[in-house]
C-alpha cells in the first residue's frame, strides 16, 4: 500500500498502475484463507466445492468487468484499470464466501476455534513436521514464484526502456504478450491441472507399495493426455495464429507472438504434470530448486534479450521460451534418475504426425472457404472443426485412442 507509487513510478515506469497497484491489495488474505479450504477439500477428495467457487469467481468477474469498466472508462484508463482488477478481487471474495459455507456446513465434523493454540499444535507435532516436509519446498516454491512474478514485470519494462521503447509502447506490447498471447496458449491448461491434482495422490500411493510399474504407466497416462491435448491446440495457434487474434482480440499483431511461443508453449502441458509426479514422490524440494534455476536463467535472459533494441519484445518471448524449455527439462530428467521413466516415442511421433495432418488439412479449408464467404467466423469455425475432426480419425486410425482401455 505504501509502496504503490514507488512501484508504479520507477519500477513499473507507469504511474497509471498506481490505482491498480491498490485495487489488488485485498487479494493476499483471500487467497490466503481460500487456498487452506481448497487444501481441505482436496485432502477429501472433494473437487466439486472447488470446481464450483472457481464458476462462482469467474461469473461474478466478468459480470461486474461488463458494468463496472465501462462506467470508470471515461474517468480515464488507470481507474477503468483498477476497475478490471477490483471486479477480480471480488469475484475471489465471493468464491471464498462460497467455499467457507460449504465448509462450515459440511457433514464431516465442524471445524472449531475454541480450542486453544498450544493444545492443538501439541497434539497434532507428527503430523505437522509431516507436513512441513512437503509444505516448505512447495511454499518455497510458490514464493519464489511470487517474487519472479513482481520482478518480471519491472524487468521487463526496464529492458524495453533500455531498448529505446517509450513506456506507453512497452506498456501495450507487454499487454499484448501477457494478456491476448499467453491466456490463449494457457487455455488447454485446465486439462493438465486437474490431471495433476489426481496425479499425486495416485503416485504417492504407488511409491508407498513400492509399485514402480505402476508410477511408470501413470506418468505415460498423464504424458498421453499432455500430448493429445497440446499438440492439436499448439498447431492450431501457430496455423490460425492472426485470424484468431484479429477475431478474438482485433489484434493481429497478437498471432506474431503466437506463432514465437505456441510450439515452445507444448512443454507447459507437460511441465505441471511432471511436477505432480515429483511431489507425489516426495521431490518437493526437487521441484522448488528446478523451478527456481529456470525462472533465473529466464530473467537473466530477459535482461540481455529484451533491452537489445533489434529484439526488444520478440526477447522476452524468446526468453520465456528458454525458461519454459528449461523448467520442463529439468522436471523430466528429475523423474528419469528417480524412476527411469522413458517416453514412449512411437506413440508420441503418432501424436505429433497427426497433429501435423490437421494443421495442413485446416490450412487446405481455411483457404478453400476464404474464396466462398467473407465471414471470418465461418471461415474459422468450420476450418477447425473439420481440423479436430480429422485429427480425432487419426488418433483413432494410429490406436492412440483405444476405448475399449479406457477404463483401465
Amino acid at each position: 500500500m505504501f509502496g504503490a507509487k514507488a512501484l508504479s513510478s520507477h519500477f513499473l515506469t507507469d504511474q497509471r498502475a498506481y490505482y491498480s497497484l491498490l485495487a489488488v491489495i485485498p487479494i493476499v488474505p483471500i487467497v490466503a484463507v481460500s487456498s487452506v479450504i481448497k487444501g481441505y477439500f482436496r485432502g477429501k477428495q472433494n473437487m466439486t466445492p472447488i470446481a464450483l467457487s472457481q464458476v462462482i469467481e469467474q461469473v461474478v468477474r466478468i459480470g461486474l468487468i461488463f458494468f463496472l469498466v465501462q462506467w470508470l472508462l471515461p474517468y480515464g484508463i488507470e481507474y477503468a484499470s483498477a476497475g478490471a482488477v477490483l471486479c477480480g478481487i471480488i469475484g475471489e471474495g465471493f468464491s471464498l464466501l462460497y467455499l467457507f459455507s460449504v465448509f462450515k456446513w459440511s457433514k464431516h465434523k465442524k471445524f472449531k476455534l475454541h480450542h486453544s493454540f498450544i493444545k492443538q499444535i501439541s497434539k497434532g507435532k507428527e503430523i505437522f513436521f509431516d507436513l512441513l516436509q512437503t509444505g516448505l519446498p512447495t511454499t518455497g516454491n510458490g514464493l519464489i514464484q511470487s517474487l519472479i512474478g513482481i520482478i518480471q514485470p519491472i524487468l521487463i519494462t526496464q529492458s524495453l526502456a533500455l531498448a529505446g521503447i517509450g513506456t506507453a509502447l512497452a506498456t501495450k506490447q507487454y499487454g499484448i504478450v501477457m494478456g491476448y498471447a499467453i491466456p490463449l496458449m494457457l487455455l488447454p491448461g485446465f486439462v493438465t491441472n486437474s490431471l495433476s491434482v489426481a496425479l499425486v495422490p495416485a503416485i504417492s500411493e504407488s511409491k508407498e507399495n513400492n509399485n514402480h510399474l505402476l508410477i511408470k504407466k501413470r506418468i505415460q497416462q498423464a504424458v498421453n493426455i499432455a500430448l493429445i491435448v497440446g499438440v492439436p491446440w499448439t498447431i492450431i495457434l501457430y496455423v490460425f495464429a492472426e485470424p484468431l487474434t484479429t477475431l478474438i482480440y482485433k489484434s493481429p499483431e497478437a498471432g506474431t507472438f503466437l506463432k514465437i511461443m505456441g510450439p515452445f508453449f507444448l512443454l507447459h502441458y507437460f511441465r505441471t504434470p511432471f511436477q505432480a509426479v515429483l511431489i507425489g514422490l516426495g521431490k518437493a524440494n526437487t521441484v522448488m530448486i528446478n523451478n527456481l534455476v529456470a525462472s533465473i536463467i529466464s530473467l537473466i535472459s530477459i535482461a540481455f534479450l529484451a533491452s537489445n533494441p533489434e529484439l526488444g519484445i520478440y526477447g522476452v518471448a524468446l526468453s520465456l521460451n528458454i525458461g519454459l524449455t528449461l523448467g520442463t527439462s529439468l522436471h523430466f530428467f528429475s523423474i528419469k534418475k528417480l524412476i527411469g521413466f522413458y517416453l514412449n516415442l512411437i506413440d508420441t511421433i503418432k501424436v505429433i504426425l497427426s497433429g501435423i495432418i490437421m494443421g495442413y488439412g485446416g490450412l487446405i479449408t481455411f483457404k478453400y472457404i476464404q474464396n466462398e464467404t467473407t465471414n471470418s467466423i465461418v471461415i474459422l469455425v468450420i476450418s477447425l472443426t473439420i481440423s479436430l475432426l480429422s485429427y480425432l480419425l487419426f488418433l483413432l486410425f494410429f490406436k492412440i485412442i483405444n476405448f475399449k482401455k479406457l477404463h483401465k
